[in-house]
């Protein structure tokens, strides 16, 4: 096919075409149909559609966009203000913690309270010889019967449900003050009508020796002269002011010096032996001595802002009984301080022999063993720090220590199954108490009482201080129980 003659080119071109034909005649169907699929698959067949476009915006419209700020914080300012609103969150965090806290305090009080109430009613409308396990049908009785079960119920962890437990006993314990308020009027319309006989039965007889004695005392020639004695002539007895301080207490003492000129020239209210005396009887010898020779305090310093500085401390009084691991203290200002410390033991281990009550198999009867039970020991130092209207009454309580987290709530509770291990006063300065009372605390007076906690999944000492939250305690003060908290300190 290279060579240059026609004849030869003319044979070449023929055979080209010759082979040219044969290839095309070669192609099979199938291939052809294999190639149709192709292009129908991918979008060049048949079936393949051309998406639309939009169109382009016009030339001529203009899109709104926002003016830019004026005021483009830099990074050290824009760091400033975040550290800012973490500071805000964190101390809502804490106000929050808080006001959970003292929620779960006065839902424990109520439960409580209630309880008692509950008692107290049961007692008194149940006829004699029923079943103590008979319901009461007061309907007080059913009020405080549903503040105790949601008293019961409440979960600290659950936050959105506690704040609505509360909530709602909030609205049990106003149901029960109306339910109180009814009876009490109840009770004066009883007592005023009853009061309304005894004027008809007196106007029967008019003419009796009751009526001439008040008529003639009554009269004004038989009435006794009293001497016209000025309060100046009083005041000026000598001495008469400093007797009279020795039987005040404080608060009175303050008020007295407050009350004219001539009382506070007189300073008999503001005697330095007067308020000494006062400072040893509430805090002790050994610690006015150890304050009073502070490096911090002044030389003229005077007994009464010692007294009141200490007060505001809230110094702990002296007392050989305490333990020697101080836990927390906490008070109620001006009315009663609690201080309260632990028992260790020289091997710093809690594990202590129980008697416990278990149930042998069928539940026919029960059996006494001793069982290795974790166990610390409290000693709870309750001292009248300045209620002089009456004493400080502790009623008989059960105590529970608090090792709740924030995921998880949990009670350390007393041990109640072996009499070695019941709580008690060890140790008291007040009056006998009544009835179901443990202590009575008049103006200065302390006491002690020990009480055993089963320190569960604590087999040290040191275990039970991280785990240990808080306490509290009840005190009736002028007829009102009150709950004392005292939270545990984490650095003892």
């Amino acid at each position: 096919s290279t060579l240059s003659t026609s004849g030869r080119l003319v044979v070449t071109k023929a055979r080209s075409g010759q082979l040219s034909a044969s290839h095309t005649n070669g192609k099979t169907k199938a291939s052809i149909a294999h190639a149709t699929v192709q292009r129908s698959q991918f979008g060049f067949g048949a079936r393949h559609t051309v998406p639309t476009v939009p169109h382009p915006p016009p030339a001529n419209k203009k899109v709104a966009r926002k003016p830019p700020s004026k005021f483009v914080p830099t990074s050290a300012e824009a760091a400033v203000a975040y550290e800012r609103k973490k500071e805000r969150a964190k101390k809502s965090r804490l106000r929050l913690n808080e006001s959970i806290e003292e929620l779960e305090v006065s839902i424990d009080l109520a439960g409580s309270q209630s309880q008692e109430r509950y008692r107290y009613i049961a007692q008194t409308t149940m006829r004699e010889g029923s079943d103590q396990n008979e319901k009461c049908t007061h309907h007080l009785a059913r009020m405080m019967e549903v503040t105790i079960q949601q008293a019961e119920a409440a979960q600290k962890f659950d936050r959105p449900g506690f704040i609505g437990t509360g909530a709602e006993i909030i609205k049990s314990l106003n149901a029960q003050c109306e339910g109180l308020m009814k009876e009490v009027a109840y009770m004066r319309n009883l007592i005023s009508s009853r009061r309304a006989i005894v004027p008809a039965v007196a106007n029967a007889n008019r003419s009796s020796p009751q009526r001439r004695v008040a008529v003639v005392t009554n009269s004004p020639e038989l009435t006794p002269i009293v001497p016209d004695v000025t309060g100046k002539e009083l005041t000026d007895a000598p001495n008469l002011l400093k007797r009279l301080a020795m039987f005040l207490d404080p608060k009175s003492l303050v008020k007295c010096s407050h009350v004219s000129k001539r009382w506070r020239r007189k300073d008999a209210f503001r005697n330095p032996e007067l308020w000494q005396s006062l400072c040893i009887k509430r805090y002790g010898i050994s610690a006015v001595r150890k304050w009073q020779n502070d490096e911090d305090v002044q030389i003229n310093e005077s007994n009464t802002a010692l007294y009141f500085r200490m007060s505001f401390q809230n110094v702990k009084p002296f007392n050989s009984l305490e333990a020697p691991i101080s836990l927390g203290m906490s008070d109620i200002r001006g009315k009663a301080g609690l201080w309260v410390s632990l028992m260790g033991r020289s091997n710093g281990e809690t594990s202590r022999s129980v008697l416990q009550q278990r149930v042998v198999q069928g539940g026919a009867a029960a059996e006494s063993l001793y069982v290795s039970v974790p166990v610390v020991e409290l000693r709870l130092l309750v001292q009248n720090t300045g209620y002089s209207d009456g004493p400080v009454i502790v009623p008989d309580q059960q105590f529970v220590v608090d090792a709740s987290t924030r995921r998880t709530s949990e009670k350390l509770l007393e041990v109640d199954t072996d009499r070695r291990f019941r709580r008690k006063v060890i140790s008291t300065e007040g009056t006998q108490p009544i009835g179901v009372e443990m202590c009575r605390l008049g103006l200065y007076e302390t006491a002690v009482i020990s009480c055993f906690i089963n320190a569960r999944f604590c087999n040290t000492v040191g275990r039970f201080c991280e785990r240990a939250k808080k306490m509290q305690i009840l005190l009736s003060i002028g007829g009102t129980t009150q709950a004392l908290p005292v939270p545990f300190s984490s650095h003892r």
